[in-house]
């Protein structure tokens, strides 16, 4: 008898495993009346006129939000932040597909800066060994090593101020883009602070993104960092958006901020090293996509509108007896 249980529980957990497969992309799910148990909400819609309802209508990207809007919708409850965004994402994205980046040191240490983070500065002793420039050929030896592990960008950081008078440095790089770009793959640098002259070099030579972290607000950044200005960041990133690079900066959290001093950032980083740090490797990160079921993007794949904007219902089912509350999200 308690053989033929156990056929019968493993028999019943494949029949719901195949299930929960076939619908693992579905929009509406069948919600287990367990779960319901507790008495949870569904998530609040849009409060018509906020600013959460005028995003949740979005058909293309916005960069004119004021400080009030941001605000509004950082103090919105967590789990309806979480539904409401996963649904603008599906609007303009695969919900699986992730772009895998790796990112390479092709200079290592001894940088003039003082930004109280790093481990590259020269103004802290914390054992890190100053390196010379890598050579190309071990550069694009990297980058083919990253392609064939998945990535479609590859990354190039620097720890050195700005490019002023390494013109030798600026014409290795140059090579290093053209020839990651020649592997059909993104190519991204971070050097510090750069010219408009400089920028239009490096978009000439084909790189597709300039790395330049504002780290955090305006008002806590002295704070941070005194060797350079806040304006001074902003300059360079005006410098590059003017080439036409397409700008990649963020922030740090944990700097001692408030919230309202928070930038924003996503990425993910796969390989071996994470600039001066050890990372888990290709095999972990390739565990990790299976598991959860990610894809990785292609090179110069961008999200677009999908579907037309509607904001977020709930839909009410009965199934066995008890209510089941499901989210209605666009495909």
């Amino acid at each position: 008898m308690a053989a033929l249980q156990t056929q019968r529980h493993a028999a019943r957990s494949l029949r719901l495993l195949a299930n929960a497969s076939r619908r693992a992309m579905s929009s509406v799910h069948d919600v287990d009346s367990s779960i319901l148990s507790s008495g949870a909400p569904a998530p609040t819609p849009p409060t018509p006129g906020n600013t959460l309802e005028e995003a949740m209508q979005a058909r293309a990207p916005r960069n004119n939000w004021t400080r009030d809007e941001i605000r509004s919708i950082y103090n919105t409850p967590l789990m309806d932040l979480s539904f409401h965004s996963a649904t603008l994402h599906r609007r303009f994205h695969s919900p699986s597909a992730v772009q895998m980046c790796t990112l390479m040191n092709i200079k290592t240490g001894g940088c003039s800066e003082d930004c109280s983070y790093c481990a590259q500065s020269s103004r802290y002793n914390t054992g890190l060994k100053a390196t010379k420039m890598s050579s190309v050929d071990s550069v694009l030896e990297a980058a083919s090593i990253a392609k064939k592990n998945g990535s479609t960008r590859f990354c190039m950081g620097a720890a050195w101020r700005d490019m002023r008078g390494r013109k030798t440095s600026l014409k290795n790089v140059k090579a290093m883009v053209e020839g990651v770009r020649a592997m059909d793959m993104e190519v991204c640098v971070t050097l510090g602070m750069i010219d408009q002259a400089q920028a239009e070099e490096l978009k000439t030579a084909g790189l597709t993104a300039y790395n330049h972290n504002v780290d955090t607000s305006r008002e806590h950044y002295p704070t941070v960092i005194t060797t350079r200005s806040y304006d001074e960041r902003i300059a360079t990133l005006n410098n590059v958006r003017e080439a036409g690079i397409n700008v990649c900066s963020g922030g740090i959290l944990g700097l001692g901020e408030k919230p309202e001093d928070h930038a924003g950032a996503n990425a993910i980083f796969t390989g071996e090293k994470m600039l001066t740090t050890d990372a888990v490797g290709w095999d972990e990160d390739k565990l990790m996509f299976a598991k959860y079921g990610l894809t990785p993007m292609k090179s110069f794949e961008r999200g677009e509108l999908r579907v037309e904007p509607e904001v977020p219902r709930v839909q009410a089912t009965m199934r066995e007896g008890a209510r089941a509350v499901a989210p209605v999200a666009a495909a």
